[in-house]
C-alpha cells in the first residue's frame, strides 16, 4: 500500500503533467472535487497537492475561487500571473478533419520539429466544423494549425478564426482570401515537372488517376495535369474512382481499365501516392511491367515512393518544418506574420525512380492484357 507521502507526490506529478501537456487549454482546469474523482483520491489529498502547486507557481486562484494555470506571456516570455516558478509554456494545436492519414502524420511531425520543444502540441480530431473541440481550441490555445480535410471552411468559422486570440493557420488549402494565413507544400507549378519528365521519355498519351473526392487541392492537381498536356500538345484521359479514396479503389479502377478496349496511355500520372500503389499492384497482376510497358508517376508519394519496388517517380514534399517555422514563430509571439498570407515553397524536388521509362512502341490498347 502506498504511503500518504508517496500518494501525495504522485498526485502532484499527475496534475503537473496535465498542466505541462495543456489539458486545461481545451476544457479548463477542473475543480478539486472533479480532480479527486478523476484521479481516484480523496479531496483532501487533491487540496494539499493543489496548495503545493500554487506555492511552486504552477496554479493560481481566480477571484471566483476557480483554479487557473499560470501561463507564460506570449509576447514577453514571462508568467502571465502568479510567481511563475514553474509556468506552463504555449500550447499549439493541430486539428484535422476526417480520418488520420500519412499526410496528417507528416504535418504533425513537421509542427513538432518546428516547435523544437518551445511549446506543447495538442492533437485534435474533429468530425465537422461545428465540433465543440474546434471551438474549445480557438478559445484556449495559443495557436492552431487546421487541416480542413474534404470540406470547405464555412464563412462563419473563418470569421471566428480571424477574431480569435488563438492564431490560426490553414494547411494544404489557400484561405488567404478569407484573411487566414495558409500554407501549402505542393505548388501547382511544380506538377508540370512530371508531365515534362514523361514527355521527354517520348510519351504522347499521359492519363491521370484520381480516387480522392473533389476538393481544392485535388482539383488543382488535376488542373495542373491538364495544363501540362495542353502546353506540350499531349493527349490524356482522366480515370476517376467514386467508391472510396483508397489503394483498393485505385487497384480496382486500373485493373478494370487495363481490360477495356481504350486501356490506359503509355504513362499514368497519379494524383496521390496511394493511388499509384494500387495502380502498380493492378499492373503486376496482369503482367504489365511498370517502367517498361507503363510508366507510373505520382504527385505526392507521402514519403514512401523511393522504397517501393519498383521505386516510384514522384514529387517529394520538402521538410515541412521549414515552411511551418515562420508560422510557429508567429503563433509563439516571437515574430509577426510577414509577407503574403499564403505561403508555399518556390519549388519541390522530383525523385526519379524505376517506375518511369521510355514510351513503348505498342499502342495503349495493347496494355490491356489478360492473365
Amino acid at each position: 500500500m502506498a504511503r500518504p507521502a508517496d500518494k501525495l507526490r504522485g498526485v502532484v506529478e499527475m496534475i503537473r503533467g496535465r498542466i505541462v501537456q495543456g489539458d486545461d487549454a481545451l476544457r479548463g482546469m477542473p475543480g478539486e472535487r472533479q480532480l479527486a474523482s478523476e484521479l481516484g483520491v480523496s479531496r483532501q489529498t487533491v487540496r494539499t497537492a493543489v496548495g503545493l502547486l500554487e506555492a511552486e507557481g504552477w496554479l493560481s486562484r481566480l477571484p471566483n475561487g476557480r483554479l487557473a494555470v499560470v501561463r507564460e506571456s506570449k509576447e514577453e516570455g514571462r508568467p502571465a500571473s502568479g510567481s511563475g516558478v514553474g509556468v506552463r509554456g504555449p500550447v499549439i494545436g493541430f486539428a484535422w478533419g476526417g480520418g488520420l492519414s500519412r499526410e496528417c502524420e507528416m504535418w504533425q511531425n513537421g509542427i513538432v520539429r518546428a516547435l523544437a520543444g518551445r511549446g506543447t502540441l495538442r492533437e485534435i480530431a474533429f468530425g465537422h466544423f461545428g465540433d465543440p473541440a474546434l471551438a474549445a481550441a480557438l478559445h484556449g490555445l495559443d495557436g492552431l494549425f487546421l487541416l480542413p480535410g474534404r470540406g470547405e471552411v464555412p464563412p462563419w468559422l473563418a470569421e471566428r478564426m480571424r477574431a480569435a486570440a488563438c492564431r490560426v493557420a490553414v494547411l494544404d488549402f489557400d484561405f488567404s482570401a478569407r484573411g487566414l494565413p495558409s500554407i501549402s507544400v505542393f505548388p501547382a507549378r511544380a506538377e508540370r515537372k512530371l508531365v515534362d519528365h514523361l514527355r521527354k521519355f517520348g510519351h504522347r498519351r499521359i492519363d491521370c488517376l484520381n480516387v480522392q473526392p473533389p476538393d481544392p487541392v485535388i482539383d488543382a492537381r488535376i488542373a495542373a495535369w491538364r495544363r501540362g498536356l495542353e502546353e506540350f500538345g499531349l493527349e490524356g484521359e482522366l480515370h476517376a474512382g467514386a467508391r472510396s479514396p483508397s489503394i483498393a479503389e485505385a487497384y480496382r479502377l486500373v485493373a478494370q481499365k487495363l481490360k477495356t478496349k481504350g486501356g490506359i496511355g503509355t504513362a499514368l500520372l497519379c494524383v496521390t501516392g496511394p493511388a499509384a500503389v494500387g495502380a502498380m499492384r493492378a499492373c503486376a497482376e496482369v503482367g504489365v511491367a511498370v517502367g517498361r510497358d507503363l510508366s507510373i508517376v505520382a504527385m505526392n508519394d507521402e514519403g514512401f515512393g523511393p522504397y517501393l519496388v519498383p521505386s516510384l517517380t514522384c514529387l517529394q514534399s520538402p521538410p515541412r518544418d521549414r515552411v511551418l517555422r515562420p508560422a510557429v514563430e508567429w503563433m509563439l509571439g516571437a515574430a509577426p506574420w510577414r509577407g503574403p498570407l499564403f505561403r508555399e515553397p518556390r519549388d519541390i524536388p522530383m525523385f526519379v525512380g524505376e517506375s518511369s521509362g521510355p514510351a513503348p512502341a505498342l499502342r495503349p490498347i495493347r496494355l490491356a492484357k489478360k492473365n
